[in-house]
């Protein structure tokens, strides 16, 4: 699962940033959920609000995204800053790049 201030639409350039594709942001206060099948469902409320709500293996990552780290969703990590959800490939900002480590350790911890 994934939650963003981001659209499902790109904008009408097309054009990357970054190698990132550009999106339109949502009105203020709205995030989408877009579950594991690609639906997409949009709740009136901003995304630090929705963060306070969901249980420890949902973490938000950037700015504009808050994702599930269950072992079910995460497919793996790529080069550290980025995680990848099914298709989708996320960037890890370096303002939240240290509480995701650690919720990545407390969560995939080996087994002593």
């Amino acid at each position: 699962m994934l939650i963003t201030t981001n659209s499902t639409k790109l904008n009408e350039s097309k054009t990357k940033i970054k190698g990132r594709p550009c999106y339109v942001k949502l009105r203020t206060n709205y995030v989408r959920l877009e579950n594991t099948e690609g639906n997409s469902f949009y709740l009136p409320m901003s995304l630090a609000e929705m963060a306070g709500k969901l249980p420890v293996h949902f973490i938000r990552i950037n700015e504009s995204e808050i994702i599930n780290l269950s072992h079910q969703v995460l497919q793996g990590r790529i080069n550290g800053s980025r995680l990848k959800i099914g298709e989708h490939i996320c960037h890890i900002s370096k303002t939240y790049k240290p509480e995701v480590e650690k919720r990545i350790g407390m969560l995939y911890q080996k087994l002593k």
